[in-house]
């Protein structure tokens, strides 16, 4: 019997899943779950990384008191674009952004003459959107941020909370793939992009696979925790929706099928064998990500549910208001005419 601890961290939520392989057959527990969202600062929006981290310590040590202190494996995965920059000493340099941020707002065009849409596309294969992570490197580039000084290395979340569990730096190639700076082809760095963004091309970690064992549970977070140091952690695939993919339970004898998946973002896309990278595909801005065991998700981002979940947020003062704006935001996701007992059944799964 094997156990493994795994944090899935998404925009708006995060839990910690214990999941018991005995005998080819898989179960799963889970362990702890609690919110994840973004901060606002001034005009500025950020992510709360220590208190995800903390909360991921509560999940370590919850896990160890109820399975036992031993794991045959760590790890977490994460919403995609969005790093930590980090200094000499591994500190974070500065607060965290999240990607929805105004940072970026008209950087999209601003990056696109230093660097042509057709050079980027053809090198890594991912569509064009302000909030992609080469677009928010270039945000703090233009504005010449006091932090691009003492900048010394750069992780996206997953592998940052990777990092703080081990102690070893690395990044998975699944969520290298998201930052529009990684060639999926070579499966490595696309240097020259990097460069002529004027970023430091030493700032970027090693690539590593997924399955990758890091090391050992960092001795302070075994002692925090309970959890037995020698558990490794391991780079698993650390994009949430190469996980999800991976997970589709897909007949052997089934060659061609598509899947959809609804979190924050909804996705529509294939799974292929290599990326597709051609003017037809730039010209539907289509994206190329890297999955599991080589594994291209061809795939459109097809609609967000981040507004409706954001209601979850909404006090209760402002009931009223939120009641009166909400049909014609279903109107907008598809509805001509709102329908009550739709609206009734969304605000019941909407609780406040």
């Amino acid at each position: 019997m094997k156990k493994y601890l795994v944090f899935d961290l998404g925009a708006s939520s995060g839990r910690a899943m214990l999941g018991i392989l005995d005998d080819k057959l898989l179960k799963l527990h889970e362990i702890h779950r609690f919110s994840n969202k973004g901060i606002r600062v001034f005009d500025s929006l950020y992510w709360d990384v220590l208190h995800l981290f903390e909360e991921m310590k509560i999940g370590l040590k919850k896990a160890a008191e109820k399975y036992g202190s031993r794991f045959d494996g760590i790890s977490t995965d994460s919403w995609g674009v969005d790093f930590v920059l980090l200094d000499e000493n591994a500190n974070s340099v500065g607060f965290v952004h999240h990607y929805r941020d105004n940072r970026t707002n008209g950087m999209l065009d601003k990056m696109l003459k230093v660097v042509s849409k057709k050079e980027i596309f053809e090198r890594t294969g991912i569509q064009f959107m302000q909030l992609n992570t080469s677009c928010q490197l270039y945000s703090i580039v233009k504005a010449k941020a006091p932090q691009l000084a003492i900048t010394k290395s750069f992780l996206m979340i997953a592998d940052y909370f990777n990092f703080l569990l081990s102690g070893q730096k690395c990044q998975e190639r699944s969520l290298a793939s998201t930052t529009q700076l990684y060639e999926p082809v070579k499966k490595e760095w696309a240097r020259d992009i990097i460069e002529k963004l004027k970023l430091k091309f030493e700032w970027f970690p090693r690539l590593v696979d997924s399955g990758t064992i890091i090391g050992p549970l960092f001795p302070t977070v075994a002692a925090e925790t309970g959890v037995d140091g020698v558990s490794p952690v391991i780079a698993s695939l650390s994009h949430d929706t190469a996980c999800a993919v991976a997970a589709v339970p897909v007949e052997q004898n089934i060659k061609t099928w598509a899947f959809i998946s609804s979190g924050t973002w909804s996705l529509m896309g294939l799974e292929l064998k290599q990326p597709i990278i051609n003017d037809a595909v730039l010209d539907c801005n289509l994206t190329n990500e890297s999955g599991a065991f080589g594994t291209t998700r061809f795939l459109k981002n097809i609609r967000t549910l981040w507004d409706f979940g954001s209601f979850k947020n909404v006090k209760i003062c402002g009931k009223g208001e939120m009641v009166k704006k909400f049909p014609l935001m279903i109107s907008r996701n598809g509805l001509k005419k709102p329908n009550r007992l739709k609206l009734m059944l969304i605000l019941m799964i909407l609780p406040f």
